[in-house]
């Protein structure tokens, strides 16, 4: 792992001429008010502009990344927003119906994780963030999450091999 990460670092380093491959980006959100002022396609010639072949995309509602998604399939890796709008950021963990919604949305969806999660360690023994945790190991999807390293651990005790982004 730290060699990895120091290779990483090093990389970082390089001018921009000797660092090779295209870039990936790891963290765009698509969400209603983007929807609301730009297309799919105008998003995909802002990542072509950019220089960005291909994107991790989650958004609020779901149904907007989805929408991403099948505009452009090969560009876009799309992960199950968990958040309906933007106030269920705060509260989802004690969401009761929200494990039932993420089931039902990975059973008709091109998820490729489940996430972004904003979780912080006060709340990280959550039944609803256990369920979740159990939801991603059974359909092996990667879970994106914004949380305090309690928060990280709390998912490897739960479940060793799990996937965090």
């Amino acid at each position: 792992m730290q060699h990895t990460l120091l290779r990483l670092c090093l990389i970082a380093l390089l001018p921009g001429q000797l660092q090779a491959g295209p870039l990936f980006d790891a963290h765009l959100h698509y969400s209603a008010q983007d929807a609301a002022h730009y297309s799919p396609a105008q998003i995909i010639d802002k990542l072509d502009r950019n220089g960005l072949r291909h994107a991790v995309v989650t958004g609020t509602p779901a149904s907007h990344t989805q929408t991403l998604y099948e505009y452009a399939p090969d560009r876009i890796v799309p992960l199950l927003g968990v958040y309906r709008d933007h106030r269920d950021k705060v509260n989802w963990s004690k969401d009761v119906s929200l494990p039932a919604r993420i089931e039902a949305a990975l059973k008709k969806g091109p998820w490729r994780g489940i996430g972004e999660l904003h979780i912080f360690a006060k709340d990280r023994h959550s039944p609803i963030f256990r369920r979740i945790i159990e939801l991603a190991v059974q359909h092996k999807l990667p879970l994106q999450i914004h949380g305090d390293p309690a928060v990280i651990d709390t998912v490897y005790d739960i479940a060793p091999g799990q996937a965090v982004i």
